[in-house]
């Protein structure tokens, strides 16, 4: 089974960062529709998360309205609401590579660089690019599998 993501838009709005056992980054991109019909909405608003080293990351280069690629999995939940006491559901993308498609400060530059941050180790960026260890790294090693085993 295969649960990934791949993402390319905008940022909505600035970064919520919170501090709990370890850093949380959370946000929305805009992701244009190919195909629309009248009367309908252009883009998809799609909650993102991103933990620990990345999150930290997150919080110091990006901003409002700056174009990222985001890569990783999807993750369903619910929790019950405090003020209706109704259940309500969740679906987020758990982020372990985001690239930068912009810079912070020329955001509208086009000849703005990419920026590539991962939590996989050996991600590399033409521009610039910084890796970061993740406990998801192994999960294949821990399988006995290794990567040329991998039909992808």
């Amino acid at each position: 089974m295969i649960n990934r993501v791949i993402l390319t838009g905008r940022l909505t709005d600035n970064p919520q960062i919170r501090n709990t056992t370890t850093k949380l980054a959370s946000f929305t991109i805009a992701v244009g529709r190919r195909f629309h019909q009248q009367n309908q909405p252009q883009a998809d608003f799609i909650r993102c998360v991103a933990f620990g080293k990345l999150a930290e990351l997150i919080e110091q280069y990006v901003t409002k309205g700056m174009m990222i690629g985001v890569e990783g999995r999807i993750q369903t939940g619910s929790y019950d609401d405090a003020t209706t006491g109704k259940k309500v559901y969740t679906t987020d993308v758990v982020c372990d590579n985001v690239q930068f498609l912009e810079s912070k400060k020329s955001a509208n530059d086009a000849n703005s660089q990419a920026y590539n941050f991962s939590s996989e180790p050996s991600v590399q960026s033409e521009n610039f690019s910084i890796n970061v260890e993740s406990s998801d790294s192994q999960e294949y090693e821990n399988l006995g599998l290794a990567s040329d085993d991998l039909p992808f």
